[in-house]
């Protein structure tokens, strides 16, 4: 699956239009200083090992919605819960169940795009809503 049906998919079933996808990942992105900030919050909460597997190449590392509520915090996951008009249990869930694979995705030869690739893939997603 490319990161374009990754995105696409992984929030739409929870929030029921699809261009919230799109919304709740560059939201998660903004508020966490891009992908590489990201990452570092879940480093800095001690799953590197669990991040390491989603750049990887190998088979991705699961990981909770509890996990997910830790990492990026009530107030972040409220916040989010409240823009995409969603249970904050409910974002957690999609998280932990996508996150993983829109990481991987991003990263499909075990490295990190530049953010100028990043941005053209979303693009490539944007345009698909549009």
């Amino acid at each position: 699956m490319s990161l374009i049906d990754t995105l696409k998919n992984a929030v739409t079933g929870a929030m029921g239009k699809e261009g919230n996808a799109m919304g709740m990942f560059n939201q998660i992105l903004n508020e966490n200083a891009g992908v590489s900030g990201l990452m570092e919050k879940f480093n800095s909460a001690g799953l590197g090992e669990t991040v390491k597997s989603w750049v990887g190449t190998g088979e991705n590392m699961p990981i909770s919605a509890d996990t997910i509520q830790k990492v990026l915090g009530s107030t972040q996951i409220q916040g989010l819960a409240a823009k995409f008009g969603v249970d904050s249990t409910q974002i957690s869930t999609q998280l932990a169940s996508n996150l993983p694979k829109i990481i991987d995705q991003l990263s499909p030869d075990g490295k990190m795009p530049s953010m100028d690739q990043i941005t053209s893939k979303l693009g490539d997603l944007k345009n698909m809503f549009s």
